[in-house]
């Protein structure tokens, strides 16, 4: 191997080995209804108010949202859409396209 061939390896092993850490397999979930059951790195802050989480293990897909202030209301909504057969164009696949329409 070359300095240029081995130079080429450094740059990509230090670019992508990064990449490896975000990563995560699934693992047992037991579910109690807190924020608690999830994980730092599976957790997602999307608004000022709630936490929304991520994790998964061998059979199931876990998505949580927790206030972190105030509670839940009545107006309050939350969904989640899965593309399960994605397809190119998106419309191609067969899902709907129709969403639930917020607070109306």
């Amino acid at each position: 191997m070359n300095l240029r061939s081995t130079t080429k390896l450094f740059f990509l092993a230090l670019f992508l080995l990064p990449l490896v850490g975000w990563g995560q397999s699934f693992r047992t979930f037991t579910f109690t209804g807190a924020s608690s059951d999830f994980t730092a790195a599976e957790k997602i802050s999307a608004s000022a108010s709630t936490d929304y989480y991520v994790t998964f293990d061998a059979n199931n897909l876990y998505i949580g949202a927790f206030r972190t202030t105030g509670v839940f209301g009545g107006s309050d909504n939350f969904a989640a859409y899965l593309d399960t057969d994605p397809k190119n164009p998106t419309s191609g696949g067969s899902g709907s396209a129709t969403g639930k329409s917020f607070n109306s």
